[in-house]
């Protein structure tokens, strides 16, 4: 025959205060509860609640929830370790001018874009004039080829941005001190 107690007399019985033995059993999984309501549903199973505490009571002398923190902390230490060696990295291929910002790349392309759309738009211009008096087939396709020739050179001539020469004056820098 099963016997069945208040929560007061199991808190009594195991040397705490019921509120104790309340929060205790509030915290723990349904397969682990301290309190499992027995026959008239206002008193507690006394043989599963002394199973269950000397669980509960072996598993804090063992550390076992402190082994489960402790690995999980290791595996979080491991991984922040990781992503700090992986920005560390990158942020020396970026020194080295192995590696660039996306944005700077972007800026870079529409400077050079934008200096080459602004030489071709300016051919038109420059051909009218040139063209105009010249009878021979000849003569137009050369002046249209040095024409262009010269827009293109232009175009390769172009200074690069101040964030370019920078990456590249630290890149010099770092190959001169190896």
């Amino acid at each position: 025959m099963a016997t069945y107690l208040t929560a007061k007399e199991l808190a009594n019985a195991a040397g705490y205060t019921y509120q104790q033995i309340y929060n205790i059993n509030k915290v723990l999984p349904d397969n682990q509860k301290l309190l499992v309501q027995g026959g008239d549903g206002k008193k507690y199973d006394l043989a599963i609640f002394v199973q269950r505490w000397v669980d509960y009571n072996i598993g804090k002398i063992r550390g076992s929830d402190d082994e489960e923190d402790d690995s999980d902390l290791k595996a979080a230490k491991t991984r922040h370790e990781k992503i700090k060696t992986e920005k560390t990295r990158l942020e020396v291929a970026r020194m080295r001018a192995e590696l660039v910002d996306v944005q700077d790349v972007r800026r870079l392309w529409g400077d050079v874009l934008k200096n080459a759309t602004q030489a071709l738009l300016q051919l038109p211009n420059t051909l009218s004039l040139t063209l105009q008096g010249l009878d021979s087939r000849e003569a137009i396709k050369q002046t249209i080829e040095h024409d262009l020739r010269q827009a293109l050179a232009q175009l390769a001539e172009t200074p690069l941005p101040s964030y370019v020469t920078a990456a590249e004056s630290i890149q010099e820098e770092m190959s001169d001190d190896e």
